[in-house]
């Protein structure tokens, strides 16, 4: 998802489209701690090329599968995803400053990052695998019913004879 400037000057048209697939390394997807993997990502659109302004409109859509962690069960989920996004790009940093561009910096037009940052901004906070069910116990721990709640309650309140004398100290005279 690269365009150098030689190249969008030397394209007898000034618009074009693009459809590729990305895959994104391991390392960069578990940066990210709410995503545990990609799948399918695929970046397609169109963009238009103004030579006299050394301007580049791009408009495109990311596609893809997501893999996140049950919000349930923490077991992986398939989610998929669809991210349409529009901005222009300037390889004049003078014109930068006039307008509300982003600039292309060293003649080369590299998405690759920005479709990164859009992807990781729309991981969802949770989702929860159809059917999923809360386990009812792990290590060290498990569910109790209000049934068992209310009798421990109850041993709890039971004093220790060692401690009985102690139960009428705080007692109004």
């Amino acid at each position: 998802m690269k365009w150098t400037l030689s190249w969008l000057n030397q394209n007898a048209q000034p618009s074009f489209t693009f459809d590729e697939r990305i895959v994104y390394d391991d390392k960069l997807i578990k940066s990210n701690k709410k995503l545990l993997g990609l799948k399918d990502v695929r970046i397609f659109g169109n963009g238009y090329f103004e030579s006299e302004e050394e301007q580049v409109k791009l408009d495109f859509k990311i596609t893809g599968i997501m893999i996140v962690p049950c919000a349930m069960s923490l077991e992986p989920v398939d989610y998929p995803f669809s991210i349409e996004y529009e901005d222009y790009f300037s390889f004049d940093e003078e014109l930068h400053d006039t307008q509300e561009l982003s600039v292309v910096k060293g003649g080369e037009l590299d998405i690759i990052s920005l479709v990164w940052e859009l992807i990781s901004v729309s991981v969802p906070l949770k989702v929860v695998k159809k059917g999923a069910k809360l386990p009812n116990s792990g290590e060290n721990w498990r569910f109790v019913s209000e049934d068992e709640l209310a009798i421990s309650k109850k041993s709890k309140q039971q004093i220790d004879p060692r401690l009985e004398k102690l139960k009428d100290y705080f007692k109004k005279k």
